[in-house]
């Protein structure tokens, strides 16, 4: 009986190491089988719909990053990009330096520190089909992907500006657009619009109050917002991360100040010394991304890098937007945005009983008199629409996250990430030569945003002062610039002298570019528009893409560059922790 049972058991046993034998055969033949069908679907993925890319430069920063560095600055933790493509260039050299566009420290790279590392671009996947009838067609300010004109074998990416069979002007920033026509007049030109869906993502940050430099507080450096006067009922408890205001019966502004930070700024701060009014400019065209130093830094006679000024933003930027949490604790009274550009005040006045929001714009200042009046809101055709109202879900005390814009002639609001429809056209025609500008019954545009509250206790922190894309006016890369008169230096001397904004006529020599598309051309623009090589500077005769050159939609970042783990005992990082937060779709 033992015996049988002992082979019993040695049968069991064998069924057992076989059936764990054919589970393992089948698992395996399984993973091998979900390879080879993930093989010849990714094959018919990229063939038949979609292809992945490598972002090589940094053209669409910072929208899209080619190879570049990430950093966080030691001074305010604010992490950036800064553009790395010149490390695998051997005739430029490596990076030697980068900025922080929030504080402006100087931050020198450590070829042996891991975190100063350079990283790839992202990789992204394109729809092949979107631009294929009857899929889809190519539509304006899409992140399209196509072969360059000037060697078909090198893929480009860009975004659509230009349609097929239309006239294209850049001015002052911003693209317009003309019907195809032999007699194209400069009132025929229309300006074109960010979509409400595409602008947040567009927009690049110039100010973040959670992130503010150390040694700047504790040497005394003055908050970018401020009161008018210290009686106005605006305080801060946590040295500028968030602002708090009591009811009062006159509006109590809060006014934000774009300082000019420099090299010797920082010298002074790390010697325990503040200017006593250190200078505010106007908010330009800078992008951390181009801010970079090499092959061999020079030094001022601080010791701090100094770097091409060029890349410092030449160009003044009007379209502004700012955004928050509102934290009202009435179930009344009045909150403001206002937002100013070449003067004139963009207000959004929001009762936060009703919740009813109403616009309208204020010219304050024009030449040396003190003028008041309204600015109407016209159509599409330029009919005047008389003041926009809408309404919010801003109604009593409660927590709110509020963006105001005003960007390419048109305001526009959100609240709690939902656009707010107003009952008319919240649009309004372009002046024909804005500029900044600052009086004595005004600041201006030296204090572009602007918070007011009346009667009503509110709390704002996470502020976010935000700019438009600056599209340069050029089609020479000898001249990267819209200014056809003056040097670098004459302009930074003229931005940093308001008594001359009015007077100077160095504002007036900015240019204009026109492109004429014909049909089955489209032109396409790099949202870092001071370094692409774009539609703009592709030659006279070749500043568009035909139809058949376009490959597709740019439509996922699928895989941003994972983040590094330094390797203990070593100087060296593994690229092992996914950015999953880098993923996203692409607008």
């Amino acid at each position: 009986m033992a015996k049988r049972t002992g082979k019993k058991a040695e049968s069991q046993a064998n069924q057992r190491l076989k059936s764990s034998s054919d589970e393992v055969f089948k698992a395996r033949r399984e993973m091998v089988e979900s390879i080879v069908v993930a093989i010849v679907l990714a094959f018919l993925f990229r063939a038949f719909e979609a292809e992945a890319f490598v972002i090589p430069t940094g053209s669409m920063a910072p929208t899209l990053q080619g190879r570049h560095k990430d950093i966080t600055c030691p001074e305010c933790n604010f992490r950036y990009q800064a553009g790395a493509s010149y490390d695998a260039e051997i005739r430029d050299g490596p990076v030697q330096a980068v900025t922080c566009p929030m504080c402006f420290f100087t931050e020198e790279m450590d070829p042996g520190k891991w975190s100063h590392a350079s990283n790839t671009g992202d990789r992204i996947l394109v729809n092949k089909f979107a631009f294929e009838p009857p899929f889809g067609s190519p539509q304006r300010w899409d992140v399209i992907v196509f072969k360059y004109p000037g060697n078909a074998k090198q893929n480009y990416i860009k975004r659509l500006v230009g349609l097929d069979d239309e006239t294209i002007k850049i001015r002052h920033g911003d693209v317009f657009r003309a019907e195809n026509d032999d007699t194209v007049g400069p009132d025929d030109f229309k300006i074109l619009r960010k979509p409400p869906d595409k602008l947040p993502h567009m927009l690049q940050t110039v100010h973040d109050s959670r992130y503010l430099a150390k040694t700047m507080q504790e040497a005394g450096w003055p908050l970018s917002w401020q009161s008018p006067s210290a009686e106005s009922g605006w305080t801060s408890s946590d040295h500028g991360e968030s602002y708090q205001c009591r009811a009062t019966d006159n509006v109590a502004w809060l006014n934000y100040r774009h300082f000019f930070i420099t090299f010797d700024s920082w010298s002074e701060v790390f010697q325990g010394t503040v200017p006593s009014d250190p200078p505010v400019v106007p908010i330009t065209d800078f992008y951390a991304y181009n801010a970079q130093s090499r092959p061999i830094p020079t030094y001022n006679a601080s010791g701090f890098t100094t770097i091409h000024p060029d890349w410092l933003g030449s160009h003044w930027v009007g379209d502004l937007a700012v955004e928050g949490r509102f934290s009202v604790e009435s179930d009344q009274g009045t909150l403001q945005l206002l937002l100013v550009e070449s003067g004139r005040q963009h207000v959004c006045e929001i009762d936060v009983q009703t919740g009813e929001a109403k616009l309208s714009i204020r010219d304050v200042s024009s030449g040396d008199s003190w003028v008041s009046g309204d600015t109407v809101f016209q159509d599409n055709e330029g009919a005047p629409v008389g003041r926009p109202v809408a309404s919010t879900s801003i109604q009593g005390a409660g927590t709110y996250q509020v963006r105001y814009a005003n960007v390419d002639n048109q305001i526009l609001l959100w609240v709690n990430d939902k656009l707010v429809d107003f009952d008319r056209p919240t649009t309004y025609s372009p002046t024909p030569n804005d500029r900044p500008t600052t009086s004595d019954q005004d600041p201006g545009d030296l204090q572009p945003v602007r918070i007011g509250a009346q009667q009503c206790d509110v709390s704002v922190d996470h502020l976010r002062v935000m700019r438009d894309i600056y599209y340069v006016a050029t089609n020479s890369e000898l001249q990267p610039t819209d200014y056809r008169r003056g040097t670098n230096a004459q302009v930074k001397r003229l931005l940093k002298s308001p008594d001359r904004w009015r007077r100077d006529d160095l504002f007036d020599h900015r240019g204009e570019v026109i492109f004429r598309m014909e049909p089955d051309q489209f032109f396409a623009l790099g949202d870092n528009s001071p370094f692409s090589k774009d539609s703009r500077l592709w030659g006279r005769n070749q500043h568009f893409v035909q139809r058949d050159m376009l490959i597709g939609k740019a439509v996922m970042i699928y895989w941003p560059h994972p983040w590094r783990v330094g390797i203990p005992g070593t100087d060296y990082s593994m690229g092992l922790i996914p950015n999953i937060t880098g993923m996203g779709l692409i607008h």
